[in-house]
């Protein structure tokens, strides 16, 4: 009887560790209020017209730069499709007719508390053609200890003239002399990073392993062809894209990025959320901000079948009090129709 109650004992103690060790982990505290929309028009700001959700009607919500938070786009336009919110298929949910203004407004946007410090983002403009006649996006560069992370984002005015970037060439030296050149003129095709894109990227980032001691100063070349197909509207066109900083000594108008590595702890978020068409033809293209640092673009499906999740990770700067911030690229009046749900702002580690 006494070694049957010791195994018994024994099993019991063997199921509880069991038990314990596939309890699942505590989810990470969202820092977005009302992230699913179920408080209403509330917790967050935005450049865009409100409507009423009572005021429903087969073209309430036609005028661009409206929204309104309600369960279902059909109910506010005729030619919208019609499904329920990401959180329950009952819920409510934004409902956005995007704006046509000449820069993009902010759709969405929350003050958030983040805590933790890390190299603070340093961004330099993209440039596109011979002279650097169009701005058309941004390089982000920022370093963690194990790594040197560069990002091209395209903006507005790449994305509304229907450009995407269909290669993009990067390095990372320690003197101008390294950078593979002739006559002064640099050698994208020689530079470690080469990517092609087919269909093209409207962003990219590649990260580098840090090999380097804080506060050693590098060159940094980043280079990309960003193209656009012949249209009934557009002709076929092809630019050339470099990140202004310093330039080459040759003779273009190439340039590097002069850049020092930080000595800073790091704290990684994620931000998350859903977005769904509810038109089809020219889908939306949001840009994704955080504290002055665009960290991502969410280029939408051309279908109103299903939610879509975009995610992006990022490090975020000194303790500060700072804002999240949503805006539409597209600028067209026709389409440009969407929905978002369930924002998400977490710490990661």
């Amino acid at each position: 009887m006494k070694r049957v109650e010791k195994w018994l004992s024994f099993l019991t103690m063997i199921t509880l560790l069991l038990s314990l060790c596939a309890a699942p982990a505590l989810a990470a505290d969202n820092l977005i209020t009302n992230s699913d929309f179920e408080g209403g028009n509330t917790g967050f700001d935005t450049e865009y017209t409100y409507l009423d959700p009572a005021n429903t009607g087969t073209w309430t919500l036609g005028p661009e730069g409206m929204y309104t938070v309600s369960t279902n786009p059909n109910l506010y336009h005729s030619a919208w499709a019609s499904f329920g919110d990401h959180t329950t298929g009952t819920g409510k949910m934004m409902i956005v007719n995007g704006a046509i203004d000449s820069e993009p407004k902010v759709l969405w946007s929350q003050d958030v508390s983040l805590e933790g410090a890390a190299s603070s983002p340093q961004y330099w403009d993209l440039w596109a053609g011979s002279g650097m006649r169009w701005n058309v996006g941004r390089v982000y560069v920022t370093n963690t200890d194990e790594t040197i992370c560069v990002k091209l984002i395209l903006n507005h005015k790449a994305v509304n003239g229907h450009f995407t970037m269909t290669e993009v060439h990067l390095g990372i030296w320690e003197t101008l002399a390294e950078i593979p050149q002739k006559n002064g003129n640099p050698i994208p095709g020689k530079f470690p990073v080469k990517m092609e894109f087919d269909p093209g990227v409207l962003e990219y980032e590649y990260c580098f392993e840090n090999l380097w001691e804080p506060g050693t100063p590098l060159c940094i070349a980043t280079h990309a062809v960003m193209e656009r197909p012949e249209t009934e509207c557009y002709p076929a066109q092809s630019e050339t894209l470099w990140g202004d900083c310093t330039p080459f000594p040759g003779k273009n108008w190439a340039r590097y990025i002069s850049y020092v590595t930080q000595d800073e702890e790091e704290s990684t978020y994620r931000l998350a959320f859903y977005a769904r068409s509810c038109y089809a033809d020219n889908p939306a293209i949001l840009e994704i901000e955080v504290d002055d640092e665009v960290i991502g673009t969410a280029g939408l499906a051309a279908n109103t079948g299903a939610w879509e999740k975009f995610t992006y990770d990022f490090i975020v700067p000194a303790d500060v009090d700072t804002a999240a911030v949503i805006r539409d690229l597209r600028l067209l009046a026709h389409g440009d129709d969407f929905c978002i749900d369930d924002i998400s702002l977490e710490k990661v580690d």
